[in-house]
C-alpha cells in the first residue's frame, strides 16, 4: 500500500548556514539606516518598510530585533559610531603642529558639519528620545560622545568646570545646526566664524574653577599672577 503525503503537511525549517543570520541583521540594519538617511522619520519608520528595503519579509527581522525600539537602538549606536569617526577623522587631518585648542575647533566644526550634511542621522542621535522609544543615556554611545567632547574641552581648560562648559557648548552647537538648517534663508555668517566665537566665548572665556587643575595650558587667556 502507497502512503500518500498531504499537501498541508509543513516541511521541517531548515536552518541558517553558519554566518547567514548575522548577515541577514546587517542586511536589516542597513535598511533601516538607509530609509532614515533619505528622510523617513525615526517617528514614523516600520519595520515593514525595512522589510521592503532589505528585501526580506516583516516576520523575518524577529529573529535579530524584538521590534522597532529594539531595531532604532541598534541604528543609534551604529550611527553614533559613525559620527565619532566623523569627529576624530576632523581632528587626525590637522598638521602635527595642531594645538589643543585646534583639536577642539576642528571637533565641533565637523560636528555641525555632520548635522548640516546628514539630518536624518543627526535627528536620530539628537531629536527627541521619545520618537524612537528612547535610549538609556547611561553607558551608551551618546555618552562616550559627551565625554570625548569634555575631554577636548578639559585640555584646552584644565582649571575649568569641563563637564559644565560642554553642558552648555553642546546644546549652542545643537542649535545652531538646526538654526542655520531650518533658517536657511537667513544671512548667516559662515559657520566657522560662529563656532569659533562660540568658542571664544564659553571656553576661552569662561571663569576658573576653585580646585580644578593649574594654571591655564595652551590657552588663549592668560591668568593673572600678580597680586
Amino acid at each position: 500500500m502507497t502512503t500518500s503525503v498531504s499537501p498541508l503537511a509543513t516541511p521541517a525549517r531548515r536552518r541558517n548556514p553558519p554566518g547567514e543570520g548575522a548577515r541577514l541583521r546587517e542586511d536589516i540594519l542597513n535598511g533601516a539606516m538607509r530609509l532614515l538617511t533619505l528622510g523617513t522619520s525615526p517617528a514614523t519608520l516600520s519595520l515593514r518598510a525595512v522589510a521592503r528595503e532589505a528585501h526580506i519579509t516583516a516576520p523575518a527581522i524577529y529573529p535579530h530585533f524584538s521590534g522597532m525600539t529594539q531595531l532604532l537602538s541598534a541604528v543609534v549606536a551604529r550611527r553614533f559610531d559613525d559620527f565619532t569617526a566623523t569627529l576624530d577623522a576632523a581632528v587626525d587631518a590637522l598638521p602635527a603642529t595642531r594645538t589643543r585648542h585646534d583639536e577642539l575647533v576642528a571637533r565641533t566644526r565637523a560636528y555641525c558639519q555632520f548635522g548640516l550634511d546628514r539630518p536624518g542621522d543627526y535627528e536620530l542621535l539628537f531629536g527627541r528620545g521619545e520618537a524612537y522609544g528612547g535610549v538609556p543615556y547611561e553607558n551608551s554611545a551618546g555618552e562616550r560622545a559627551f565625554n570625548d567632547l569634555v575631554a577636548s574641552v578639559r585640555a584646552v581648560r584644565p582649571d575649568a568646570d569641563a563637564h559644565g562648559i560642554s553642558a552648555v557648548l553642546w546644546p549652542s552647537l545643537h542649535g545652531l545646526v538646526h538654526a542655520r538648517r531650518d533658517l536657511a534663508g537667513f544671512p548667516w555668517p559662515p559657520l566657522i566664524d560662529q563656532i569659533d566665537q562660540l568658542i571664544a566665548g564659553l571656553v576661552n572665556g569662561a571663569p576658573s574653577s576653585p580646585g580644578i587643575g593649574g594654571p591655564m595650558q595652551g590657552g588663549s587667556r592668560a591668568h593673572n599672577t600678580t597680586n
